[in-house]
């Protein structure tokens, strides 16, 4: 881990754009080379990072992110030669990397809504204890209603109190955040997008973070309510179908349910929008570790979909 940490921090120099395969010297250089879909795949990608750079307030945050995301691809699928190159997984973090450069843009009612990257990053540094942050959201381009400036809001509160996390300056292997976003679904009238926090120690297993959602009403100009979204029989159908799936799921575990600590539980994170993964289509409902039993289970979420999300919603929000 350190070895890979190293690597990461040490290129965090070296250029961010494509190269020139004369000048080829790395082993994924030579790859990337080699195959025509794959050097393709990172001209494409390359495109996408100056088009972005052309458009971004933050342009050093991003410079810095994709040094540190080329350090990664290298640490993770490279080798000393074309040979012990792995091009599937060169191939698979460039199209992620592609997918999250490419903007969304849909027709609202009075003009295109675009979606960009977002991205907060911060290399920790000694003096001040601060800890590195890497951080990959969302944000519309140049908002001019209320539901997609509120949206903006959101996603820089979440940058502003990451990079405004710092720990003792005696802890060596530094606590880092990182945050990735994933959009649940979006339309002129509504966005719900997950937030997966892999924060954490490096030098222990596994991430400290958790999971969570934002969820805004574009057409109303504010954060989702619970209203926007269910209709007045939904509680129960809540309570009852999750509490049916926790119970399946402890009982896999071994572990005997203890109905009466979690179901008021599950009733008072109902009405938690921020937790709430939203689609046209389906529901999921998130609990975090410690929540609905001792934090060696783990997360729980339950999920609605077919008839009975269909019983839930008095509206299709999306519309």
């Amino acid at each position: 881990m350190r070895y890979i940490l190293g690597l990461i921090m040490a290129s965090l120099s070296a250029p961010a754009m494509a190269f020139d395969c004369a000048q080829a010297k790395t082993g994924v250089e030579h790859a990337i080379c080699s195959h025509q879909t794959l050097k393709a795949k990172d001209e494409a990608l390359n495109k996408k990072y100056q088009a972005l750079l052309g458009v971004s307030e933050n342009k050093q945050q991003i410079r810095l992110s994709q040094r540190k995301w080329l350090a990664e691809r290298d640490a993770s699928c490279g080798g000393d030669s074309v040979e012990s190159t792995r091009v599937d997984c060169l191939e698979e973090i460039t199209d992620r990397r592609l997918r999250y450069f490419s903007p969304l843009r849909i027709q609202g009612a009075d003009a295109v809504l675009e979606l960009l990257p977002y991205i907060g990053f911060q290399k920790a540094n000694t003096k001040e204890a601060r800890t590195n942050v890497d951080i990959e959201l969302f944000k519309f381009n140049r908002p001019t209603t209320k539901g997609p400036q509120q949206f903006n809001a959101r996603m820089a509160t979440i940058i502003r109190e990451a990079t405004w996390f710092a720990e003792p300056a005696e802890e060596a292997d530094r606590y880092f955040i990182s945050m990735q976003a994933d959009i649940n679904d979006f339309s002129p009238a509504f966005i719900s997008v997950t937030i997966i926090d892999g924060s954490g120690y490096p030098h222990t297993a596994g991430a400290q973070g958790g999971v969570s959602t934002v969820n805004v009403n574009l057409k109303e100009g504010r954060d989702a309510e619970y209203d926007d979204v269910f209709n007045a029989a939904a509680l129960d159908l809540i309570k009852s179908s999750c509490d049916k799936q926790i119970r399946d799921n402890k009982a896999e575990m071994g572990i005997e349910p203890d109905r009466a600590s979690y179901l008021p539980d599950i009733e008072r994170k109902a009405y938690d929008m921020d937790a709430w993964v939203l689609t046209r289509q389906s529901a999921t409902l998130l609990f975090a570790a410690y929540e609905l039993g001792a934090g060696a289970e783990g997360s729980y979420e339950c999920s609605f979909s077919g008839a009975i999300y269909r019983s839930m919603v008095s509206k299709d929000v999306f519309e």
